[in-house]
């Protein structure tokens, strides 16, 4: 009887080591490796690090979409919402969240969250972003890995809004391109020095429909008294200019007339006194006199002026107060409408000039074209042509 429980024993004792044995063979057994996708996967192993260089064309579809999902967010949140600056202030929070994939926490909480403040303003008319959808000359000025930015122009729209350049920063953040800062500086900083081809561009941009065709370039004297390049265009059967520095519609461009014998007209060499000279005489003194107004400068005008004259003091007084009461003047038309002689003395003669003038004139951003008669009256002697009384008709 004993031998028998002692070999029900001993088997119950094989049994038991084997199972352990099997048991330590399954935990000792190589697992099957997964693969590198099963790991990570490829594409967020890839955007999880700083990408590459970008392309041109990448970071100006980069800059135009994020630049459109934050104004957009603004406008959506805003009717969703019902916010208005007064009445129902915009939740900061609320806004932070939803810009959170658009823009870095820095430009949240700085610019963003400064616009939140004024952008839900009914009764104000403000551009808190930039037109990204019809920028133009997009440009890759600064390509970092992780980093880039880039500059654009906006012109001047219909409404009077643009004439811009703007610099836009981008930062690679949590695998997504977001908006870190930017900047606009105005074409009175920085002209846009805008090309034929880019404003076509533009104006494409907003109606690919338009009929919108380029006729040259000439200049303009500007408020300033400076001449100013300008491009002419014809659209839709409209002819109409735009300033080449800021993009500034023309609507009612009229082209200069030539110079008349500019390189032959000498001041201090007048051979004869007659239709042609006073013609010439007269515009040379108007566009130095809008010169002098505009600038403050008397030494433009004051060659055409019999000096120590009354005329002399009066004008000088002139151009100081219109200068000082920020009003700029600008020669649109004139024409000569009768010369004559009324003395001739021995090494003198006097001559009275008559004309018609139009003025633009420029009073707290405001522009009116005024019509004029005047009279002058001129000396001539030693070949030399001075007024000495100007009257209005």
């Amino acid at each position: 009887m004993h031998k028998k429980w002692t070999i029900a024993f001993v088997l119950l004792l094989l049994m038991v080591l084997t199972a352990c044995e099997e048991k330590e063979t399954v935990k000792l057994s190589k697992p099957t490796e997964p693969s590198s996708d099963e790991v990570i996967p490829k594409d967020q192993a890839k955007s999880s690090l700083p990408p590459d260089l970008v392309s041109e064309k990448k970071a100006e579809k980069t800059a135009v979409k994020t630049m459109n999902k934050i104004s957009s967010t603004y406008k959506e949140l805003g009717e969703e919402y019902e916010w208005e600056n007064e009445s129902n202030p915009a939740d900061y929070e609320t806004l932070k969240k939803a810009l959170t994939p658009y823009a870095t926490s820095s430009l949240i909480a700085t610019k963003l969250k400064s616009i939140s403040t004024n952008y839900y303003c009914k009764e104000c008319n403000m551009s808190f972003f930039p037109d990204v959808t019809h920028l133009i000359r997009f440009e890759l000025i600064n390509n970092h890995a992780g980093q880039f930015s880039v500059s654009a122009i906006e012109p001047i729209s219909k409404e009077g809004s643009g004439g811009l350049t703007i610099y836009m920063n981008f930062k690679y953040v949590n695998k997504h391109w977001k908006l870190n800062e930017w900047d606009e500086v105005t074409y009175h900083q920085k002209y846009l020095n805008i090309t034929a081809d880019e404003y076509i561009e533009y104006v494409k941009s907003i109606n690919p429909s338009s009929d919108i065709s380029y006729q040259g370039e000439t200049t303009r004297t500007n408020e300033k008294g400076e001449k100013e390049e300008i491009l002419v265009f014809k659209e839709n059967n409209t002819k109409y200019a735009i300033s080449k520095n800021s993009s500034q519609r023309i609507d009612d461009f009229k082209e200069e007339k030539e110079e008349k014998e500019e390189k032959d007209f000498n001041l201090k060499s007048i051979q004869k006194v007659d239709q042609e000279t006073a013609d010439i005489f007269i515009e040379h003194y108007l566009r130095d006199l809008t010169k002098s107004i505009n600038t403050n400068k008397f030494e433009h005008v004051q060659p055409y002026i019999q000096r120590d004259s009354v005329l002399w003091n009066d004008q000088k007084q002139l151009v100081k107060m219109l200068y000082e009461r920020d009003i700029r003047e600008e020669l649109v038309d004139y024409s000569v409408l009768d010369v004559e002689s009324v003395s001739e003395e021995e090494g003198e003669a006097v001559y009275t000039i008559q004309t018609k003038e139009v003025i633009s004139i420029t009073t707290n951003g405001q522009s009116q074209e005024k019509e004029y008669y005047r009279t002058y009256t001129v000396s001539y002697s030693n070949k030399q042509l001075h007024l000495t009384k100007i009257e209005s008709l």
